[in-house]
């Protein structure tokens, strides 16, 4: 079966940053997740802008994964409304495309864990 490779983006307070990506990765949800710190994002909520500085996650993974994914983050984000954007990936590098694939199937009969 073919399936959509895919970079979700999800942004999170740095301190809920190293969790939110174990369990993504503990899981299989994710082959990987980068973990960009101090990223600053102006954005409007409630009726005003607002400033502050986030961590981003890349998460490497399959479009499969999403409805793990979207679990997850709705246990653990401390977010109201957390960001989550997949793009679909339509290239790269075969052998770590390979690798991606291989990684989050190999959790295929796991149940997410927090």
């Amino acid at each position: 079966m073919e399936e959509d490779y895919g970079l979700a983006i999800i942004s999170t307070p740095t301190e809920a940053a190293e969790t939110l990506a174990r369990a993504l990765v503990e899981n299989h949800a994710a082959a990987c997740v980068q973990i960009l710190k101090d990223a600053s994002t102006l954005y409007w909520w409630k009726g005003q802008v607002h400033f502050d500085t986030e961590s981003i996650l890349l998460v490497k993974t399959l479009e499969s994964r999403m409805e793990k994914i979207k679990h997850l983050i709705k246990e653990i984000h401390p977010y109201e409304v957390p960001e989550l954007i997949f793009l679909r990936i339509t290239g790269g590098s075969e052998r770590y495309l390979e690798w991606l694939r291989n990684t989050v199937h190999h959790g295929d009969d796991l149940v997410p864990t927090l």
